[in-house]
């Protein structure tokens, strides 16, 4: 094992978290350098209602998809949401 293997698994243990990485769920993603998001069971609900599942049946709970086709697919109206 290399030293720099070796310090990044020191480092993702300290950190106990669950990190994301490629790939995209989403066939040919050409984002590079963006986060990555599981599809979890609240954001799949979310699709099931508005029917997204339909476009994207391969959708999965526990399967990744990059930051930005999340705020396309997921959440397309977020930043329309009217909070009083």
């Amino acid at each position: 094992m290399s030293p720099q293997t070796h310090m990044f698994l020191l480092l993702t243990n300290l950190n106990n978290e669950k990190k994301n990485f490629r790939p995209c769920l989403i066939t040919n993603c050409t984002y590079k350098d963006v986060t990555f998001h599981s599809i979890m069971e609240l954001a799949y609900q979310k699709c099931y209602k508005k029917n997204i599942l339909e476009i994207y049946p391969y959708f999965e709970v526990e399967k990744q998809i990059c930051h930005l086709h999340y705020c396309k697919i997921v959440e397309p109206n977020h930043e329309n949401l009217q909070y009083k």
